[in-house]
């Protein structure tokens, strides 16, 4: 596998030899012909409005549209202000191939492209957790694929970076910057994880743009349609951080989208798991999963509405491990035959890319609810 990044000979503004239009990713909204373009700069724009030029030929960027700014201060020592500039390109056509540059009358960011989700065609998804670049062993590979067009979407269950905001926010700068040949190519949907939670959730609001869901502009939860997949994701960090009211507002948006959403697969996206067969004390049997899972006052629990609502599969991370489960409610795996004893059918991926090498990361005793395992070398 050639692990070489591309050279791109395109001139962008710098100042000081850096880049000044950062960070540039690409998300989808609630309508499947609209894709959202987020970039970041580290100086303000007076009297300039930032846009996006965009088309369907990388020499004749035809169309444009303005973006909206918001400004934020990281809480560290150094008190960084930063730029969050986000565009909707609306009325695009399903399978086309469109081409873009973002930035302003400053300086813009070299040409990227990304290829419109159709839903008519199979969806080809990479589903992840728990990244930051030391460690990073699947980044190379993640920018190969994507360059070789392996990918429509790309899920990642939170953690990012460890952390967006630690050294003023530097880590999340570096972690967008090697990351950003994937997520400028492919549309990049999150999840916030328990690491995201620094700074009341500061740097993942404002680093990332995800669907609005009618309630919070925080990207905590929301929900796309490509075709007959329903995609939902959702925040265990609201369970975790006590927020009961952000809690009780997501489970009855989630009820309501699942219902309006019976006639297709849904998949539910979340960090923290339910179940899994770990080798903590805990075992996937602590607050911070049977809170979520269970529930308790003011916090309803999302298991029996997976149920009852009938999810079909569930992806989650946190564990730093892989591991597939049979389908399983209240702690009951369900295995060939029983399968049409339950309504909700969860496949859950648990995955790691910090550790190079796996070896027995789980209890000695395989539960019946596990499925499969990765126990070798992660590539």
């Amino acid at each position: 596998m050639n692990w070489a990044l591309v050279a791109f000979a395109l001139t962008v503004s710098t100042v000081n030899g850096e880049k000044t239009v950062r960070h540039v990713h690409l998300s989808l909204s609630d309508d499947p012909t609209e894709m959202i373009v987020s970039w970041t700069t580290l100086r303000p724009l007076p009297g300039i409005v930032p846009y996006v030029n965009y088309g369907t030929s990388p020499s004749h960027l035809s169309e444009k549209v303005r973006a909206s700014t918001v400004t934020w201060t990281d809480g560290g020592e150094l008190k960084r202000v930063r730029y969050t500039h986000r565009a909707f390109l609306k009325y695009l056509h399903p399978g086309a191939r469109y081409y873009y540059s973002a930035g302003s009358a400053n300086e813009m960011s070299r040409v990227f492209s990304f290829f419109q989700p159709d839903g008519t065609r199979p969806l080809r998804a990479a589903v992840y957790g728990d990244v930051s670049l030391v460690n990073g062993f699947s980044i190379g590979p993640l920018v190969e694929a994507v360059k070789n067009a392996e990918f429509d979407l790309i899920i990642h269950l939170g953690d990012f970076a460890y952390d967006l905001g630690k050294e003023n926010g530097s880590k999340g700068d570096a972690f967008m910057n090697a990351l950003e040949p994937i997520m400028a190519e492919v549309p990049y949907m999150t999840i916030a994880g328990n690491h995201e939670s620094e700074q009341n959730f500061l740097h993942y609001e404002n680093r990332f743009t995800m669907p609005f869901n009618g309630f919070y502009q925080d990207n905590q939860f929301w929900s796309i349609t490509i075709g007959v997949l329903h995609m939902i994701g959702i925040s265990t960090e609201y369970y975790l951080t006590g927020r009961t009211y952000e809690v009780q507002t997501q489970y009855e948006w989630l009820k309501n989208d699942l219902q309006t959403n019976r006639g297709k697969w849904n998949v539910v996206f979340m960090h923290r798991p339910l179940y899994c067969s770990s080798k903590s004390p805990s075992g996937c049997n602590g607050e911070e999963n049977t809170l979520p899972r269970d529930g308790k006052f003011g916090f309803p629990g999302l298991e029996a509405l997976f149920n009852n609502e009938g999810v079909d599969m569930v992806f989650w991370g946190h564990e730093h491990t892989y591991e597939r489960l049979w389908p399983v409610f209240k702690s009951k795996p369900f295995v060939g035959s029983d399968l049409h004893e339950l309504l909700v059918v969860m496949i859950i991926c648990i995955l790691t890319k910090r550790s190079p090498n796996l070896s027995r990361p789980f209890d000695l005793a395989i539960t019946a609810m596990s499925c499969s395992r990765l126990t070798t070398q992660l590539i």
